[in-house]
């Protein structure tokens, strides 16, 4: 059974790093929301190995009891499917968020439209991770969400830092 996870878990990986290479061009497509942006700042190398570490980090200290193979695996399955889902994710959110700055004639780059933006992906990511951590480590108490929130927050805060400070768009 150990055999049959690992052979699924490798194919996973190989597939998630396939789509994060294939799908770098899809944050330059001519788009004009800030989730377009932000995709282009989360799949940065950097920032991936950054948010890996804070995410190695974080999992480690969640997980103090779990083996520091099963934070390591862990760890990277958070990374992968995150970045993936996110890939595609964020856009979506940012369409649908389009929608409602179209019916309430808020600005496409405006200061709002950004913190719209920044609170979606952070409440997207914390969905997911606790969805991850809760199916592998069987972690989903209050004090976990509310670490999984500061976490994200601070790992999507990365990526906008990089976009709007640091390569500005």
């Amino acid at each position: 059974m150990d055999r049959y996870i690992a052979a699924c878990l490798k194919r996973i990986t190989i597939t998630c790093l396939i789509i994060i290479m294939l799908a770098q061009s899809l944050a330059y497509a001519n788009m004009v929301w800030p989730g377009a942006y932000m995709v282009n700042g989360i799949i940065k190398y950097y920032i991936v190995i950054i948010n890996a570490i804070l995410t190695f980090a974080f999992v480690r200290i969640i997980a103090k009891e779990a083996s520091i193979q099963k934070v390591i695996l862990v760890s990277a399955i958070l990374i992968l499917l995150l970045t993936v889902l996110g890939i595609f994710a964020i856009p979506i959110c940012g369409l649908l968020a389009e929608l409602v700055f179209v019916a309430f004639n808020i600005p496409t780059f405006s200061l709002l439209s950004w913190m719209i933006e920044y609170v979606a992906c952070v409440l997207f990511y914390t969905l997911l991770d606790i969805a991850i951590l809760q199916l592998v480590l069987k972690l989903h108490d209050k004090k976990t969400i509310l670490l999984l929130l500061m976490y994200n927050l601070l790992v999507i805060g990365l990526a906008i830092v990089e976009i709007l400070i640091i390569h500005p768009v």
